[in-house]
């Protein structure tokens, strides 16, 4: 694994590799609370110590931490408070959801498991407005959603499944389309050769009504993500497409409703996306991991009169 350290000006210097197996997905966090940034990967469900942490040293290399083996290992992995202690949790989604409570020093010790959903995407938010984290997982074989709202305890209560994509349903994000103040969802699909994102509005208590319109993207929307492009309050979209080298940016209209595609190439088989302003403008810019070619694509965005 590869560490860019950015400069400030949208060009990185790369720290140490660290040596590991393939690596399914990464978040970060302070994980034992001594204001270092940590990293908690997901391997492979053949890898032993499948769930890793990493500890920050403060300077940009990582230490060995704890680790942990899951049945089927994971690959979505995110991070919260679940259970309102102060403690960063983990939950990942390896078919089953899995929730790792944190004890506040780097380890963790086994939550909540929620069996059959058949999920490997999942948001983190607070949907009805409670102040307890909930989620919404994707099952990717049924293109259902469902809502699962925190107890506040690190338990959830599960509501049914919303059958709002027919099928190939891929990743999920939660922005707010259409600037009434309440979190929405955004659904990536594909059917053949053709993409589609649906966009779902929140109606405040942890359901969801959906979009007349799907929108059109490049093939194969591997991952997407919720950005405020414009910095006007109202989400955006971006999407990369794997199977068309391309990301597809809808800019919102305020009112749920999105202005016209733009695609940008890519490198080849672009698979995850990170937002972040990498050179200090204010806008957010796009990282993108191109899944073919080993590399990561910096994409600096501006605003045009």
């Amino acid at each position: 694994m590869t560490i860019l350290l950015g400069n400030g000006d949208g060009t990185f210097t790369a720290a140490p590799a660290i040596s590991l197996p393939q690596i399914n997905q990464a978040v970060a966090a302070d994980f034992n609370g001594d204001g270092k940034v940590d990293l908690a990967l997901t391997l492979p469900d053949t890898a032993t110590d499948n769930v890793r942490i990493l500890m920050g040293n403060g300077d940009g290399t990582f230490s060995p931490g704890s680790a942990m083996t899951l049945p089927d290992g994971g690959v979505f992995i995110a991070t919260g408070d679940f259970n309102n202690d102060g403690k960063a949790d983990l939950v990942l989604a390896q078919g089953d959801i899995t929730v790792l409570l944190g004890n506040g020093d780097g380890t963790f010790r086994p939550g909540t498991t929620i069996a059959g959903l058949d999920s490997y995407s999942m948001v983190v938010r607070d949907f009805n407005g409670d102040g307890k984290l909930d989620f919404a997982a994707v099952d990717c074989s049924s293109g259902t959603v469902t809502v699962l709202l925190g107890n506040g305890d690190g338990t959830f209560t599960q509501g049914p499944a919303k059958s709002y994509i027919s099928s190939g349903a891929g990743t999920i994000t939660s922005g707010d389309f259409n600037g009434d103040g309440i979190p929405d969802l955004a659904v990536t699909s594909w059917s053949g050769g053709s993409g589609f994102v649906t966009v779902l509005f929140g109606n405040g208590d942890g359901t969801f009504t959906p979009s007349a319109v799907s929108l059109v993207t490049g093939s194969v929307p591997v991952s997407i993500a919720a950005v405020d492009f414009m910095r006007n309050g109202i989400s955006d979209l971006v999407i990369a497409n794997a199977a068309s080298n391309t990301v597809t940016v809808f800019l919102a209209n305020g009112d749920g409703t999105f202005a016209a595609p733009m695609n940008v190439p890519t490198g080849a088989n672009p698979l995850w996306l990170a937002v972040q302003d990498f050179n200090g403008d204010g806008i957010p810019d796009l990282a993108v991991a191109d899944g073919n070619s080993n590399s990561v694509a910096i994409m600096l965005a501006h605003l045009t009169p």
